[in-house]
């Protein structure tokens, strides 16, 4: 596909070429096995590994790239909920597998200081787990 001059890779291109992404001036050639899903509407996409499995997402213009990102396999996730309780929880999600593998623990809603060390917390904890774990190469084998 074709890539805009002032197109945005996020984290950065090497990370994509570690991921097998070939990028040369005006053209992005994606890995084996690697597809675009794009909305209905053709600006916004997914970005599929070999595997069918959810790696990033894309934004274009027409046939052209303007942002491309990658995910991590690990995200922590701090969700503001307003149920009953008011209570929000702070959790590790695994992306291929669309579940939550660790419940880090709840804060108000309103509580960002304890958000902020329930997040510190999951860092903590994945930093021990699985180091590198926010370089999105890592961890999807």
């Amino acid at each position: 596909m074709e890539v805009a001059n002032n197109c945005q890779f996020i984290p950065d291109v090497k990370t994509f070429e570690k991921v097998g992404f070939k990028k040369t001036k005006s053209d992005l050639t994606l890995p084996e096995g690697w597809n675009l899903k794009p909305d209905e509407e053709g600006n916004w996409g997914n970005i599929l590994d070999n595997k069918n499995r959810y790696r990033g997402f894309y934004q274009c213009n027409s046939d052209t790239l303007t942002l491309v990102t990658l995910v991590t396999r690990y995200t922590i996730e701090g969700c503001h909920t307003l149920t009953n309780t008011f209570f929000s929880p702070v959790r590790i999600f695994v992306s291929d597998q669309g579940t939550f593998y660790f419940n880090v623990g709840k804060c108000a809603f309103d509580d960002i200081s304890r958000m902020t060390d329930l997040q510190l917390l999951a860092k903590t904890h994945l930093d021990g787990k699985h180091p590198s774990w926010e370089d999105p190469a890592m961890y999807w084998d």
